[in-house]
């Protein structure tokens, strides 16, 4: 089975926020692997959205592996 650029979002707006966040991505990880379907983390990706001008670069991991950061995306849907 593949699923095929899945996204998730959520808003961080401060440090509770963002261990939610990877908490989130902790239990995708799990489901996945409860369920035996491969997350293909080489190709997992993060974005940032913000107004700030100096913003907090967050760190998120895949089973201990950093995903890595976007400055801009096609979204093709």
């Amino acid at each position: 089975m593949f699923a095929d650029d899945t996204k998730y979002h959520r808003a961080v707006r401060n440090l509770q926020d963002r261990e939610i966040l990877q908490s989130d991505l902790n239990n995708i990880t799990n489901w996945c692997q409860d369920w035996r379907m491969d997350l293909n983390k080489s190709k997992c990706r993060v974005l940032q959205f913000t107004r700030c001008l100096q913003p907090t670069i967050n760190q998120y991991t895949l089973v201990d592996i950093p995903v890595k950061p976007l400055t801009c995306v096609k979204d093709l849907g």
